[in-house]
């Protein structure tokens, strides 16, 4: 605790990259851990992709709904861990967050710059229209969809009677268009008005999740952070995907870098510091320690 806290204190910019683990003391189970949802069930991984949404949006809703239904209750609270991160850079420190996780918790923390390189539950949007929708819209339909209401013109195309050649006029009763009466017309004619008709667009939501066959996002912007800091802290990763796996271990060696989670990963050996552990236990420690060297 006393060589991280020096090494923080000595960070001008400090690279977070953030994964499930740090919401589980906020009662979010973990997806990647040993016993998470994924390592539990691997069709899920098959059901959660782009290309089984695109083919069965209905059945899609359904099961995102039921994987995620903790998650879209909305009633979790960001823990100690999402708030010493906030609390350093109130402090001053410059904080970069890449988080895989999809919760939101580090922005209602109060933390200000946060990437969300797996996107966001609490959004989703039209795929046809780009309209977006909140969680309370997402949560109050069965399969959420479009909304949006849009006003087009279209030709009438209405057959308008003629009953009297020696009418100036006629008016067409759907549009409203005015057609001159000519020795020439027919019995009938063809509206060739314009008429304004609504349309809704009706498409299903898509979430705003990134979602297996997606890419991810922000990985030029994190790599490009962590290679610009003095300390890059990993914090709940099992760092099994990629591509932000790689960013560890393209790290400089003669720069600061720990990882706190759980459970052991596989790319442990890239880190200076290892700690195995609760990350609010360890940022609780980690924060008296801070306090009594300011003093």
């Amino acid at each position: 605790m006393n060589t991280l806290a020096a090494w923080i204190q000595q960070a001008k910019k400090i690279t977070v990259l953030s994964g499930a683990g740090i919401s589980t003391d906020s009662g979010i189970p973990d997806f990647r851990s040993s016993a998470g949802v994924w390592t539990n069930d691997t069709s899920r991984q098959y059901i959660m992709s782009l290309s089984y949404f695109n083919r069965h949006r209905s059945e899609f809703w359904a099961a995102y709904k039921d994987i995620f239904k903790i998650k879209l209750a909305g009633d979790f609270k960001p823990n100690y861990g999402h708030q010493f991160l906030a609390e350093l850079e109130t402090e001053g420190k410059m904080i970069d967050i890449f988080t895989q996780n999809v919760d939101g918790l580090h922005q209602l923390a109060g933390s200000k710059k946060v990437c969300e390189v797996h996107g966001s539950m609490r959004i989703a949007h039209c795929t046809n229209c780009g309209e977006t929708y909140d969680l309370d819209y997402i949560r109050s339909e069965a399969v959420p969809t479009c909304r949006k209401v849009e006003q087009k013109e279209n030709v009438c195309n209405q057959y308008i009677p003629v009953p009297d050649r020696s009418l100036h006029h006629v008016v067409c009763q759907e549009c409203g268009t005015r057609h001159v009466i000519h020795e020439a017309t027919s019995d009938a004619i063809r509206c060739k008005g314009k008429k304004k008709r609504e349309y809704r667009c009706n498409h299903v939501l898509k979430p705003d999740v990134v979602l297996f066959q997606d890419s991810i996002r922000y990985f030029p912007e994190a790599k490009k952070s962590a290679m610009q800091s003095d300390l890059l802290l990993v914090v709940g990763s099992s760092l099994q995907v990629g591509p932000i796996n790689e960013i560890p271990q393209r790290f400089p060696a003669y720069k600061n870098s720990v990882i706190i989670n759980k459970e052991p990963t596989k790319l442990d050996h890239c880190f200076k510091m290892v700690i195995h552990g609760s990350i609010s236990k360890t940022f609780q420690q980690l924060h008296q320690k801070l306090l009594s060297s300011s003093h």
